[in-house]
Formats: structure tokens, sequence, C-alpha cells
């Protein structure tokens, strides 16, 4: 479920699925599904804070088991590249040139980047057409730290290139920036030069009408821990009659208590009366795109309480802070959501309709193909023809995720 890889995935998908020579850019030692036709290229991965890698492999694990990481206030995307270790000067420089290297050999026309800020810089170092994400808490008008800068700046220099006042610079930097939501969400200037898409997820044509019996939690990472989640809303729900659902705990069923690793949510969010979640933007888009009023726990993380503020004003959902969430106000809100269900699912089918209208990862390839090279939607390129001693070559487009 993590936004950036998933999003990978389906649009590198997208592109194999009409012929396009698609590589993905995946961690090292990855272990997951590679879409159908998409070759997998491991690629470096930074160590927490730029410790020793050795060290780091084994500090984040003990941090997250230690719950320091939900105590940790992240304000801009900033200091998520810091607490990764994708700001080091010294990860940052082999990422670049790793990257560089990749696209030389492999001969790539196009590159598309998920946040991650050494592809950006590897893509324009070797003159090569770079797309990407982008979301409106990661501008840096929005928040930035500049005195996260100066490694990132040292490489700049070593490649001849204008120094940044913020990483966050570097994400402005693609041909085309693409915003996987809608400006209902996230309301950007008419002028930016963004393109919408919505989720890169097959919305449902219709909100099913059927029976909602469920609470569905799916706490992620975020600052409310799986455990403590199941205990507050097992007690705040008792005798409401509704099943709870908890992801990210031993599988367990009991009465009206379901708690197990992970769930298909396409399965529960249809019956689902509420969804309570950690804010994230897949998160969210699934309630969506099922109707499901959302309650949103968000943390100390900018981007989530981006989206839990906007879950409120767009009328389909509300927040908690951590601290608040306690059984008599988690029952007292569970029953605010329930009394007005039908207000918030119709402000999620609005919305569900507004994005189904983007085009989701297909507006990106079609975007793709006739940026670089004036085709019509849905087809293969002809030869490129920078490479025009390449005949018959396919777009060959290299997929990279933020580590």
């Amino acid at each position: 479920r993590q936004g950036p890889a998933s999003r990978a995935r389906a649009l590198a998908s997208a592109m194999a699925s009409i012929g396009w020579e698609t590589t993905l850019c995946v961690p090292e030692g990855f272990t997951g599904m590679v879409p159908t036709g998409v070759s997998a290229q491991p690629i470096l991965t930074p160590s927490p804070l730029g410790m020793p890698r050795i060290i780091g492999r084994k500090m984040f694990p003990l941090a997250q088991r230690l719950g320091l990481n939900r105590r940790v206030r992240i304000t801009c995307f900033d200091d998520v590249l810091r607490l990764t270790g994708n700001t080091d000067k010294r990860y940052f420089a082999r990422a670049v040139e790793q990257l560089r290297k990749i696209i030389q050999n492999g001969r790539f026309d196009a590159v598309y980047s998920e946040f991650n800020i050494a592809s950006i810089i590897a893509a324009k170092a070797e003159g090569v057409p770079i797309f990407g994400s982008t979301s409106f808490p990661t501008q840096p008008s929005f928040a930035s730290d500049p005195s996260s800068v100066a490694g990132l700046n040292r490489v700049l220099r070593s490649l001849s290139m204008d120094p940044v006042r913020s990483p966050e610079d570097i994400l402005l930097m693609p041909n085309v920036r693409f915003v996987p939501s809608c400006p209902e969400l996230e309301p950007f200037p008419a002028e930016s030069p963004v393109i919408f898409t919505g989720p890169f997820i097959d919305l449902p044509e219709s909100i099913r009408d059927a029976p909602r019996d469920a609470v569905v939690a799916y706490f992620g990472n975020g600052a409310v821990t799986p455990r403590r989640g199941f205990a507050v809303l097992a007690e705040a729900l008792r005798g409401s009659g509704l099943d709870l659902y908890v992801a990210g705990l031993p599988e367990s069923h009991a009465a009206h208590l379901h708690t197990a690793p992970r769930f298909d949510f396409s399965d529960l969010l249809p019956r689902t009366a509420i969804f309570v979640n950690h804010g994230g933007q897949n998160s969210m888009m699934d309630g969506i795109a099922h109707g499901s009023p959302q309650l949103i726990c968000p943390g100390k993380v900018f981007e989530r309480r981006f989206n839990a503020k906007a879950a409120e004003r767009c009328g389909i959902g509300l927040s908690l802070e951590q601290s608040c969430f306690d059984i008599p106000t988690v029952r007292r809100t569970l029953e605010q959501l329930l009394e007005d269900a039908a207000g918030y699912r119709a402000s999620a089918a609005s919305l569900k309709n507004r994005l189904s209208e983007l085009g989701g990862a297909n507006r990106i390839v079609d975007t793709i193909a006739r940026q670089a090279y004036g085709c019509p939607p849905n087809s293969t390129p002809p030869r490129a023809p920078r490479l025009h001693r390449l005949p018959g070559k396919k777009l060959r487009v290299s997929r990279c995720l933020s580590s």
C-alpha cells in the first residue's frame, strides 16, 4: 500500500501493456512483484540519516519497534529526505552516478520519478526527458528546509548544474509534473504547470449500494499503532453491532472483531461504514473510491495533516489528533460520522466522479508519448529522433521510486 511504490507498479504496467519497453527501478534486495512485461533494475538505497549501512539497517527497524518514528514531527518533504538518507552527500552522489550509468546502458528515452531526486538529476545530467509525480505539500512554497541542501549543491556543482535553495526545488525540474489527485483535494493555483491525473487505480463506475456494517482501520506506520487502534476502536464500537477489521496485527477473529496482517480492502470497503486511516494518499483515495466516510489520524507528518484537512474541507471525513485518540473522543467522532453518513458518501461520490474524469496512469502514458515524440494516445512511439541509428526502437522508460 506504499504510495510511490504502488503508483510505480501501476504506471509501469500501463506502459508495458501498450508495448513500451519499461524498466522498474527497485530497491536492493527487492523481493516483491514486478508487473508482467516489465524488467526490474536494482538501485542503491539510502541509509537512515546517512549512517553507515550496517548500522542503518538495524537502527531503522529498531526505531519503528520502539515507536520513535511516531514521535518525530515531519514538517516538510526535506525532513523525509533527510531522515531516510536521500540528501546525504555520499549517497546522493553515488545514486546519481549509478542512475546515469543505468540510463546510458539502457539507452532510455525517458525517465519517470516518484519523488526520487537522484533520478531527476541523473536524467537532467544525461539530457533525457524527465517526468515525475508531485503534490501540493511537497512544493517549496508549502514548506522547506534550506539547511539540508548543502551536500546536494556540492554534487550539482560537480555536474555544472545550478544550485537549488531546497531539495523540493529538484521536484520542480521534470519536464512535466503529474498530480495523482484533483484540484479539489490539492488546490494548485490555476497557472501552475501541473497535470492532474487522479489515482493510478481503476475506480469503480459507481459506489455499491451495499449494507454498511463494518469499520475498517489501516494505520500503516502512522501516529496510532495498530494495537492501540484496535483496543480503542473495539471499546468505542462496543454494542454498535458493527464489525471491526484492523490491519497490521496477527490474524484473529472473535465475534465482531477481526485482525490480520493485511486485508483485501477492495472487498471490505464497499461495506464499510467508516474507514479509519492515517491520511496517506492511497488510503484516502481508496475511501473515496468506495464512498466510505473517513476518520483520519494523521499524527505529525505534514502531508498526512494536509490530506486530513482536505478531507474535512471536501466533506468526506473528519480528523483526530493523536492526543485525542481515546475511547470517549473516538466514540463521539464515530457517532458523528454515522449520523451524517449519507452526506459524507455523497461528497465522496462527487469526488470519485471528478477523479475518474482525469485519466489516471493512462493520462501520463499519453502525455509522455505526445510530449516526447508527438505520438497519438495509446501508441508505441517511433524511432526517437536523437537515436535514429537504432531502427525500430521502442520507447524505453525507466521508472524510479523514492527510497
